[in-house]
């Protein structure tokens, strides 16, 4: 009796840790369906992790050089449409090659600056890739040293702070004389 008992004492407690590893096993994903919930998050947020060498154009003059190119992009990519992507109210469709020295289309401007708040999965999202296309351009280190010294000045050529370039130089001697 005593190995029935301990038979049955066995079974009951492997039956025990079958039910339970399968209610883990098929249970996590009717309690937490996180692989199902993809979270979205904006273009410009998505363009800062991901693609940190780009940045969106900033201005909003038709006549800024980044803007033309972006404007010439859009047109060359839609001429071949009857409607343009971003159904954009001043769009005509190009007759012939497209001129990169017209101005750009301020519809255009506007649009790039709603579009990149607007959420999306991931990079592949065609809404993504189009912003990338349209609305940004490279990175210069003048954007990396505003973003992570936001409190100094970036000195320019022109900038006419002759006394200011003396320290950073001098800081750049030492440092090659010492050979660092």
């Amino acid at each position: 009796m005593s190995s029935s008992l301990l038979t049955k004492s066995a079974l009951g407690t492997l039956g025990l840790g079958t039910a339970t590893a399968g209610t883990v096993y098929f249970g996590r994903d009717l309690i937490s369906n996180r692989e199902d919930q993809k979270t979205k998050s904006s273009i410009r947020e998505l363009i800062k992790k991901s693609k940190p060498h780009k940045r969106l154009i900033s201005g909003n003059t038709v006549s800024d050089p980044l803007w033309k190119e972006a404007w010439k992009r859009y047109r060359e990519e839609n001429s071949n449409r009857d409607s343009d992507s971003w159904a954009l109210k001043d769009w005509t469709k190009p007759s012939g090659s497209v001129d990169g020295n017209d101005n750009a289309s301020s519809h255009l401007i506007t649009a790039c600056y709603s579009k990149a708040d607007s959420e999306v999965e991931s990079e592949k999202d065609p809404l993504f890739v189009q912003v990338l296309s349209y609305c940004t351009r490279d990175a210069l280190i003048s954007d990396l040293l505003k973003e992570r010294a936001p409190n100094r000045t970036v000195l320019t050529d022109n900038s006419n702070d002759n006394e200011k370039w003396k320290t950073p130089w001098g800081l750049i001697r030492v440092a090659i004389i010492n050979g660092v």
